[in-house]
């Protein structure tokens, strides 16, 4: 039979807690090699469960003030489990948004801001209603047709007209508009620069517009910004639109 103070000692380290499994299959193996005595197995496996018990027990009664204590709203807010929750949402999510271009953030790249600029250019050089659209001209029945947005026609009937009249500067503007609307930036830039050069009609400050933006579809930024600064300056319809613009494109 071991001293008592090796038995207490023994009991002392029983009492630790952890790998309690392992603790009372060491115990019955002493037992069994007549190590110890019957009572003092029962008593050791008893003191065993019982702090087996009062940890879990001490466990329940941290959960239970923690769930209390955010309940009545005492519980610091950084000790919160949602806010722990929430702060690893932010931590995963916050790179995601401020580097790679979701949805919706994709910056003010050229035709970005040519989607946001872009309108086709109100007619006001000639009035067709639809009961007077028989016995037109070229001319007239091209601005019919664009006011009914049919530009892909449109362009066709500008074309004629410019041939009766190649100093038509109102034709070759909307006919470059229309051709921007079908795509065909190359041909609309060639409609609006011959309006600038020709510099003699109501139109050139426009065709300095559209040109431009037809520069941001293309995403040539640099072409764009000559004529918005230009337009910023010396404008006087598109003064205001430019100058946002130029805010937006660097």
């Amino acid at each position: 039979m071991e001293s008592k103070d090796e038995n207490k000692r023994r009991k002392d380290e029983e009492m630790q807690p952890h790998n309690d499994g392992d603790q009372a299959d060491s115990l019955i193996r002493e037992f069994e090699s007549g190590a110890m005595s019957a009572d003092e197995l029962g008593e050791l496996l008893a003191t065993i469960e019982g702090i087996k018990e009062f940890e879990r027990q001490k466990l329940k009664d941290q959960f239970d003030n923690l769930e209390s204590e955010e309940t009545q709203g005492t519980i610091p807010i950084y000790r919160s489990r949602w806010f722990q929750v929430a702060a690893m949402i932010v931590a995963v999510l916050l790179p995601v948004y401020l580097f790679v271009p979701l949805p919706g953030k994709l910056g003010d790249t050229p035709p970005v801001l040519y989607e946001q600029y872009f309108n086709a250019y109100p007619n006001f050089e000639v009035t067709v209603n639809r009961s007077e659209k028989t016995n037109l001209s070229e001319r007239d029945y091209a601005f019919f047709l664009y006011d009914q947005k049919d530009y892909a026609e449109a362009v066709v009937n500008f074309k004629y007209a410019i041939v009766k009249n190649p100093g038509d500067a109102a034709s070759k503007f909307f006919l470059g508009v229309s051709l921007m609307i079908t795509k065909d930036h190359f041909q609309a830039k060639r409609q609006f620069n011959a309006v600038i050069e020709d510099g003699n009609s109501n139109y050139v400050e426009a065709a300095k517009w559209y040109l431009a933006l037809t520069h941001l579809a293309d995403n040539k930024s640099l072409q764009a910004t000559e004529l918005f600064e230009e337009l910023a300056s010396d404008g006087y319809e598109f003064k205001q639109q430019s100058a946002e613009i130029l805010k937006k494109i660097d």
